[in-house]
């Protein structure tokens, strides 16, 4: 999050002096704390949550792999006896 403020720093440095008139200082103080702040509470908690639904999706996708391949055993077997039949 240092990164951002140095770039919101940065990119601050670049308005026109018009912008701080409009502005009050409070304002943009609250940018820089707040707004950056909330973006790195956002990002700590959803970044747990994804990684959490991508295992699981994984994991579901697995056993439902796992229980297809285990249902037809019997049929890949069959099919792979066919064609020694046929000839």
């Amino acid at each position: 999050m240092g990164n951002m403020r140095k770039l919101m720093f940065e990119k601050m440095e670049a308005l026109p002096v018009s912008y701080f008139d409009s502005k009050s200082h409070g304002d943009i103080m609250s940018y820089y704390t707040n707004d950056v702040k909330a973006l790195g509470d956002m990002i700590a908690q959803s970044f747990p949550s994804f990684v959490s639904s991508l295992m699981t999706i994984i994991m579901v996708l697995i056993a439902m792999f796992s229980q297809f391949f285990r249902k037809n055993k019997l049929d890949v077997s069959k099919l792979r006896t066919f064609p020694q039949k046929t000839l």
